[in-house]
């Protein structure tokens, strides 16, 4: 708790001072710090409790401020045991192997181009929308940035598969293998850097690992989609909202429809991977058509693959495919009058 506390604090420090004075006023490292600074105010720190208590807890009904902190045998049982609703906070492993920012940014050197949230720009011409830059360039204002120096820079979805592909060294992928991209990806930034709140697409479990750096990480579990829709109406920070702190070699896994906003006290790499867990799919399919409704939910585009996945597991449930979990059979019609409505059917 105490390092959460003295996350908290160092964070609000950091977005007081010298990158918001000489930051241009429509930049949106103004316009985001500011915001930042907000959230900071409104959240307290989590509360951890034991694997043995999650254990015996039932799944979470409402928002909370619980979060499990663990060892990496002990996140295996709960995972075994079912799928988690509290996050976990993984300790780290001192024999774990960590990439370093130095060695991750010379392989992405090798590739043509990449996506660039740069914090200069103002969002009001922009947008959020990243700048696609030659690699080269894209790298050379990473370093130019980094430790602070100037507004901070975010590559996000960093895909090594897809950097091998542009140096030709991979067969082309499906066109809109996202959902197969999304399975992996690592987020690069530097000192600063902020996201606003969000949740990830689709109703995916997000695990991350913090390969370099430092990161706050703020989040309002339990809210579910109506608490999420309320929140996207008022445009209003919720409250009972916590912040955790991930230090270098830990691992958060985070569930489903999580409302969250990481921020970076110093230069970092992550790295992770999205999944889907099977008896979800309602969930999944109920989120993805708020998505539609509210695209400003997600910092993700909807996926071009989502109707062609999900229409392959469906079949797999009416066969009743002993690979996997299902939910309860009476959920199936569900399912399928749901996607029918939202989503168009595959050729």
């Amino acid at each position: 708790m105490n390092k959460a506390k003295q996350a908290i604090l160092s964070a609000t420090d950091l977005y007081q001072k010298r990158p918001l004075e000489l930051s241009r006023p429509e930049s949106r490292t103004r316009v985001e710090f500011e915001q930042a600074l907000d959230m900071l105010g409104k959240v307290s720190v989590g509360h951890p409790i034991s694997a043995r208590d999650a254990l015996e807890m039932g799944p979470i009904q409402g928002p909370t401020d619980n979060f499990i902190l663990c060892s990496s045998p002990e996140a295996r049982d709960i995972l075994h045991s079912g799928p988690p609703s509290l996050p976990i906070l993984v300790i780290g492993d001192a024999g774990k192997q960590r990439s370093t920012i130095d060695d991750f940014t010379k392989r992405l050197g090798a590739g043509k181009t990449l996506d660039v949230h740069d914090f200069s720009d103002n969002p009001d011409v922009q947008g959020r929308v990243p700048k696609n830059l030659p690699a080269r360039e894209a790298l050379d204002l990473f370093e130019s940035r980094r430790d602070g120096k100037g507004d901070p820079i975010n590559l996000l979805n960093l895909l090594i598969e897809s950097v091998e592909e542009d140096n030709g060294k991979k067969a082309t992928k499906e066109k809109d293998a996202d959902l197969d991209d999304y399975a992996a990806f690592q987020l690069l930034a530097t000192k600063g850097a902020v996201h606003l709140p969000h949740i990830d697409h689709h109703g995916v479990y997000t695990t991350t690992f913090n390969e370099e750096g430092d990161k706050p990480w703020l989040m309002w579990p339990g809210l579910g989609l109506q608490g999420l829709s309320s929140w996207r109406q008022t445009n209003q920070i919720p409250d009972g909202g916590f912040a955790i702190h991930i230090p270098q070699g830990w691992t958060l896994i985070q569930p489903p429809s999580t409302l969250h906003a990481p921020m970076t006290l110093e230069d970092c790499l992550m790295t992770g991977t999205m999944h889907w867990h099977s008896t979800h799919l309602l969930h999944i399919l109920k989120q993805s058509k708020l998505e539609v409704q509210d695209p400003e939910l997600t910092n993700e585009p909807m996926a071009g693959q989502f109707t062609t996945k999900m229409q392959a597991i469906l079949d797999l449930w009416e066969e009743d495919n002993p690979a996997y979990t299902w939910p309860p059979r009476e959920q199936l019609a569900d399912c399928h009058a749901s996607f029918a409505d939202e989503f168009p059917p595959v050729a």
